[in-house]
């Protein structure tokens, strides 16, 4: 495992541009941003657009990140 994604992401704000770069592989995250998707029913789903350093990249414009929903 590469040390950049040894850590778990469990909410958005645990994402970094290092991580992304690193879990992704596809060339250098520049910048990303979030919005909320999904009705929250089972997980939380979130879309996270991606902007690289290369305009050329071949990576993906978006992920999806999904988290469970813990009630305690």
């Amino acid at each position: 495992m590469h040390a950049d994604t040894e850590q778990v992401i469990e909410r958005p704000s645990d994402l970094t541009v290092s991580w992304l770069t690193a879990a992704i592989g596809a060339g250098l995250v520049a910048d990303f941003a979030v919005e909320r998707i999904g009705t929250g029913q089972m997980s939380e789903c979130y879309r996270v657009r991606l902007s690289y350093t290369d305009a050329g990249s071949d990576g993906p414009e978006s992920v999806v990140l999904i988290s469970a929903l813990i009630s305690l």
